[in-house]
């Protein structure tokens, strides 16, 4: 039987686990507790599940908090790109022309052009 290098207990025969086969961020976050935990050394099952628990945990803390500032970046460009486009507009409408206005206001009434009519194949 091996020994648990966490605990220092026996792990039961099928239940221990190699440092080498544990996943890098699990393996990092066991390290940060354990310094001399090596890819050499043995954990129970139980205490991988209990690290694997704390990993997820963080991740998901990290994403959670990548979210909130990327909504926080959304809702500021939003801002931001409403204003910008209100401004914009007014820019755009100041230096148009009088003759400008009119056209524009022509082509707004004007009824679009309609497709031209499928031509038949005349045999």
């Amino acid at each position: 039987m091996k020994i648990s290098h966490i605990s220092k207990k026996e792990i039961l025969n099928g239940e221990e686990i190699k440092g080498e086969d544990i996943r890098e961020g699990v393996f990092n976050l066991i390290q940060s507790e354990y310094p001399n935990f090596t890819k050499e050394c043995y954990i129970s099952l139980a205490e991988l599940n209990h690290f694997r628990r704390l990993y997820l945990t963080s991740i998901m803390f990290q994403e959670k908090e990548a979210l909130n500032i990327l909504d926080r970046d959304v809702i500021e460009a939003i801002k931001n790109n409403a204003i910008l486009s209100e401004n914009i507009q007014d820019e755009i409408e100041s230096k148009i022309t009088f003759g400008q206005k009119i056209a524009n206001r022509v082509a707004c009434k004007l009824p679009r052009n309609p497709l031209p009519p499928k031509m038949e194949n005349r045999q």
